[in-house]
Formats: structure tokens, C-alpha cells, sequence
């Protein structure tokens, strides 16, 4: 979890610039590794938190950590989502 949120942390200055330049396929530009990355780093976790809905409801539901993460990567995802949906 702490890697991919680094990673998710580390790459979104460059995730704007590559959704910037080029909306319709940022992977393709010249930010698009740090695009790749962060994307991949979101769904990560926004995987994890969900298994642990599933598996530790209880437990999950008292921690603000994970969903202080889960709620900064489905913004990214969203962003990303939404951006193609207007182009």
C-alpha cells in the first residue's frame, strides 16, 4: 500500500501534464510513463481497499488511512475517466 501510494504521490504533477498535452491518449506523450505509473499505482489500490471491505469490514471501517488513499486514487481514476468522456 505505502509503495503504491508513493508512487500514486510522486507521479501526479507528471499525470496533469501528460492528461494536459495529450487528453485523448496521455500514455503516448512524453509524461507517459508517469501516467502509466499512476494509474496502475490507483488501481492498486483502490484493489486493496476493496479486498479488505470483503475480507475485514469491521477493521477497515475504523481506519482513515486506507480510505484517505482509496478516496485520492478514484480521484485520478476519475479525472482520467472523465476527461475522455468530454473529448
Amino acid at each position: 500500500m505505502l509503495v503504491a501510494q508513493s508512487r500514486l504521490l510522486l507521479n501526479r504533477p507528471s499525470f496533469a501534464r501528460a492528461l494536459g498535452e495529450n487528453p485523448d491518449d496521455p500514455s503516448w506523450g512524453k509524461f507517459g510513463d508517469s501516467f502509466v505509473g499512476l494509474y496502475e499505482s490507483a488501481q492498486e489500490i483502490v484493489q486493496l481497499v476493496r479486498q479488505l471491505v470483503i475480507y475485514h469490514p469491521s477493521l477497515i471501517a475504523r481506519w482513515w488511512f486506507f480510505w484517505f488513499h482509496a478516496f485520492t486514487a478514484s480521484v485520478c481514476l476519475c479525472v482520467h475517466r472523465s476527461l475522455r468522456c468530454f473529448n
